[in-house]
């Protein structure tokens, strides 16, 4: 624990602005531990309001020297990963928007904090603001925030104010609930003149605002480095997770986790002979729900804390309790794990190649350290030979890919399972056999056994995240991805296979970044381009998604003959991920995924206003996938198009162009006559039929 820092933590509602909700005394908040009626899950889900997220954490700046911080990147991702999990701030991924290091520009953060959250949030909706890096002030004694891109030559315009920033919070996103958590100054401060309480006075500095700071004026902040984390924002997402829950509702508010953060930070501090002491000025609603764990509705689990200590006898190992990942703890260094719940736990310790330590449980008292000693000794042992003969004889089955091989397969794979229980690959390619077949709930339970029985095994993570993907489950397939990204941040596969789960939730600002971090590591992973080339066009950037689908067209562009290597370049490796439903053959991937990239490729082409080139690509689609009911009907807008300036020319030849369109919308109701889209196209068709009969009259006279 080392360097000075301020955090805080105001919580905005805005109420405040609004006579009829504004709160009154006796609706604020009292000291001690809150106690409610038991409620159900489904009513404590109900009063969870939609959420969104603006993180900004910056460690390293551009232009400054010397002054680098330690954690604020690192947290920033801890809270990220906290607000989007569904079991504590249930926050869709896509209504979280995340600028770290040098995406955190004065401009970005301009334009998600002025632009972005007061156009997407409503009266009723959470909004969580958290900044991790410097703040300073200036020589007129205005408070400001440092982004990336500060220039201390040029302060005025490269710094961002505290006091805008409290303008936008407080009057222009209109949402119910507003929190605003920043860690803002730091030792070795940007000027001289910054000093903790100026700081906090600006930031609190909001008419209805509680200000949460990690200190009292004249006290040091700290981080920790055996927690990995400052001592506030290790406190705060533990809240977050569901400790701060004092009342087993299932439901994290405002009070409970100021409550939570304050004692905790406090007690954890004092130990070490330190002294620090989160303060706050009382002015919220006990109403004000911040996170919502269901697992914990209910539970009649007392919350006095523990501590647990953590060591290993090898670098790298990753430690997980309850099942989830919690850190990585080294050799001769210790993982200190505060705020746990008294009782029995379940603790593991991984290391890829290696037999895992546990599971196995372990009792945390109250107000007590309980030391975990993880003894990774063996290499992980091979498999019994008959188990890995069945599985080998599997192999060869499920690669020859018809339904009754891999029916054979899934048999042989359960066998070598049933032999031998840890075989962890047997478990991967048994879930995988079984989505080759359909049956997905089989998969995904032997895809998550395969996790469970090795939880450093990135293959059956990503292919878990593909079927978790498939079967729209998204936050919880970015929740297994992110977890790859942990153990191998160089992931090539997982950055792509994000990319494709924010296009899916239209965070495309997120999966443009993924896709880009992808081909970061690996130049020639087509799937990246896809996913990109979707994200940049549903972001209307048509002349940048036409490159990336040019790209991805060209790192695919071969006979699909030879689909064995479609796994290569579109997968990383034929077996490193689940077939998506209904694609029981790589070369099914191919010809669905060069449909994608050719429609996407159309569309671009045409809000770039070459129908030659857009006409071309939608033919192209359409024989990868004949029945693209989107292809069919985006070639007979094209054609509209066409008819339309030849018919203002007169020209007789927009006859047969409108017949053509026309051929298109009736494919549209073959296809599907019920969707959307449908109705759209019998308009069409209603208005193509009325003008060929007037054309037909002109004509003929």
């Amino acid at each position: 624990m080392r360097h000075f820092c301020i955090l805080a933590c105001c919580f905005f509602s805005a109420a405040a602005q609004q006579s009829n909700d504004l709160a009154r005394p006796s609706d604020l908040r009292t000291r001690g531990v809150t106690t409610s009626p038991k409620i159900s899950r489904e009513e404590a889900a109900k009063r969870v309001t939609r959420g969104y997220a603006l993180i900004i954490g910056i460690s390293r700046y551009a232009y400054l020297s010397g002054q680098n911080l330690q954690f604020a990147e690192s947290d920033a991702e801890a809270v990220h990963d906290v607000l989007i999990n569904q079991e504590s701030g249930n926050f869709e991924p896509e209504n979280v928007r995340k600028l770290i290091g040098p995406r955190a520009t004065r401009a970005n953060i301009e334009d998600a904090l002025e632009r972005w959250l007061p156009s997407v949030a409503s009266s009723e909706d959470r909004v969580v603001i958290y900044f991790a890096g410097h703040g300073f002030l200036a020589g007129n004694g205005e408070a400001y925030l440092a982004p990336y891109d500060l220039d201390p030559k040029r302060m005025d315009a490269t710094a961002y104010s505290v006091e805008r920033m409290n303008e936008v919070v407080g009057k222009r996103i209109k949402a119910r609930w507003k929190v605003l958590l920043t860690d803002s100054c730091h030792s070795g401060g940007i000027t001289p003149q910054t000093t903790n309480e100026a700081i906090n006075d600006s930031l609190a500095n909001v008419a209805g605002v509680l200000s949460l700071t990690a200190t009292h004026k004249n006290e040091r902040s700290f981080e920790d480095s055996s927690l990995g984390s400052g001592v506030f924002t290790y406190f705060l997402v533990q809240g977050l997770r569901g400790q701060a829950d004092s009342d087993r509702d299932g439901l994290v508010t405002a009070a409970e986790l100021v409550e939570y953060v304050r004692s905790n930070v406090y007690n954890y501090v004092h130990q070490r002979g330190e002294q620090q002491s989160p303060h706050d000025n009382q002015e919220f609603s006990p109403k004000l729900i911040l996170a919502f764990n269901p697992r914990l509705v209910g539970s009649d689990e007392v919350l006095a804390q523990g501590e647990l200590a953590v060591t290993a006898n090898m670098d790298g190992v990753e430690f997980f309790l309850d099942g989830k990942s919690v850190g990585m703890v080294n050799r001769e260094k210790v993982l200190s794990l505060p705020g746990i719940s008294p009782g029995l736990h379940q603790v593991l310790g991984a290391l890829r190649g290696y037999d895992p330590d546990g599971p196995r449980e372990v009792n945390v008292y109250p107000g007590r350290t309980t030391t975990v000693n993880l003894r990774l000794q063996y290499v992980k042992r091979p498999h019994k030979k008959t188990a890995v003969d069945l599985f080998k004889q599997g192999v060869k089955l499920y690669n020859k890919g018809s339904e009754k091989e891999c029916r054979q397969a899934a048999d042989l794979f359960d066998k070598a399972l049933a032999e031998d229980p840890s075989y962890s690959e047997a478990a991967l390619y048994l879930g995988r056999a079984w989505q080759v077949l359909y049956e997905d709930e089989k998969a995904l339970r032997y895809l998550k056994k395969a996790v469970d029985l090795d939880p450093n095994y990135t293959d059956a993570r990503i292919s878990y995240a593909a079927l978790l993907l498939d079967r729209d489950h998204t936050q919880e397939a970015i929740v297994q991805l992110r977890h790859v990204q942990r153990i191998d941040p160089r992931n090539s596969l997982a950055c792509s296979h994000l990319a494709q789960a924010y296009r899916l939730t239209a965070a495309y600002d997120k999966s443009i970044e993924s896709a880009k971090e992808a081909l970061q590591y690996d130049a020639s992973n087509a799937q990246a381009y896809l996913w990109m080339g979707d994200s940049l066009r549903a972001s209307k950037q048509f002349a940048k998604a036409k490159e990336a689908y040019l790209e991805f067209i060209r790192l695919t562009d071969f006979e699909a003959s030879t689909f064995e290597k479609v796994g290569y370049y579109l997968l990383g490796n034929p077996f490193t991920t689940a077939f998506s439903k209904r694609r029981a053959t790589e070369k099914q991937i191919y010809k669905d995924q060069r449909n994608i990239a050719y429609f996407g490729l159309c569309e671009s082409e045409e809000k770039l206003g070459n129908l030659d080139g857009a006409t071309k690509a939608c033919r192209r689609a359409l024989a990868y996938d004949p029945q693209d009911i989107f292809a069919h009907f985006k070639l007979g807008e094209i054609d509209l198009r066409r008819a339309n300036v030849l018919l203002s020319k007169r020209d007789p030849g927009s006859r047969q162009i409108l017949w053509a369109s026309r051929n298109c919308m009736q494919n549209v109701l073959a296809i599907n006559s019920e969707i959307e889209i449908s109705r759209t196209a019998r308009e069409y068709i209603i208005k193509i039929d009325d003008t060929l009969r007037k054309l037909d009259q002109v004509l003929s006279q």
